[in-house]
């Protein structure tokens, strides 16, 4: 797993009942260029994989509020690495956007939903429900998010939460 300027990747191996299960916490690049390393370095799981966290990069116009528009190019790479993948963006519930500037002039604030969370088509048949919370924002201008994991034959839940706090990354398994 590669390391960039911009790019802090963490990814971990959990067992459970005799299952490798990949979660990779991400915080991609703020600049298209440096964030084209992510999706190379992350383009080679074959098992249970969620990957969550800040991207840095919208899907669509779906999501973004404001008047700056997405870099269409930045979009359409973001998909292409989701469905080169096998990834899917997991159901969430909570606010839709994951990011605001803070701004008090409503003119010039902009709401995005940067953080996300996917989980890959393995993970999908392992698991009867892969989901994500959206939670209240704290003292971060990023919203921490929650995903669950759950599975009726293994009667078990498990939850992942990343935090975007004060600057600082928690990871609580």
């Amino acid at each position: 797993m590669g390391l960039h300027d911009g790019l802090c990747l963490g990814l971990f191996h959990h067992l459970l009942h005799d299952k490798c299960f990949s979660f990779t916490s991400v915080y991609g690049a703020t600049t298209y260029l440096v964030r084209k390393f992510l999706w190379r370095d992350l383009s080679f799981f074959t098992g249970p994989w969620c990957i969550l966290g800040d991207f840095n990069v919208l899907l669509s116009a779906d999501d973004c509020k404001g008047r700056v528009t997405p870099n269409r190019v930045s979009c359409n790479e973001f998909l292409h690495w989701i469905n080169t993948n096998d990834l899917s963006c997991m159901p969430f519930t909570g606010p839709c956007y994951t990011w605001c500037n803070g701004r008090k002039c409503l003119n010039s604030r902009i709401h995005r939903r940067l953080d996300k969370a996917l989980c890959n088509g393995v993970c999908l048949d392992e698991w009867d429900s892969c989901t994500y919370q959206v939670l209240i924002k704290n003292c971060s201008d990023h919203s921490p998010i929650l995903a669950s994991f759950s599975s009726s034959s293994l009667r078990k839940v498990s939850n992942f939460f990343v935090s975007f706090l004060c600057g600082f990354r928690t990871l609580h398994i």
